[in-house]
């Protein structure tokens, strides 16, 4: 089975995250926001309660970007991976501290390696 593919004992919420995401890519212009609402019907049609969530900040050039990732159960099956990115006193680690709170995992703070492909 390629590393790609969902396990099969993975839950519902999951294989549909990683469904919503390949799809995505023979989609044009699809968002993160988006692909969460999709996943969203489909797990409410299941009788899955989800949560949506939207980040937003300003970025460098004073425009605002946003970052929106769903959540079920308590983990988030879409757009999961989310980097902060600002000034110092601009609420990084603390936005990361109330994350982690909730039950998400960090996976760095202040340093974020990104490799192209």
């Amino acid at each position: 089975m390629p590393a790609d593919l969902p396990k099969p004992r993975q839950c519902l919420e999951e294989r549909l995250g990683w469904g919503m995401t390949k799809a995505s890519q023979f989609v044009p212009k699809t968002t993160c926001l988006t692909q969460a609402l999709g996943t969203q019907v489909l797990l409410g049609r299941r009788g899955h309660l989800t949560l949506i969530h939207i980040g937003v900040a300003k970025g460098e050039e004073g425009r605002l970007e946003a970052h929106a990732w769903l959540e079920s159960r308590g983990k988030v099956v879409l757009g999961g991976l989310v980097s902060f990115l600002g000034e110092a006193g601009w609420g990084k680690s603390t936005m990361s501290a109330a994350l982690h709170r909730r039950g998400h995992d960090v996976v760095t703070d202040d340093i974020t390696a990104v490799l192209g492909r």
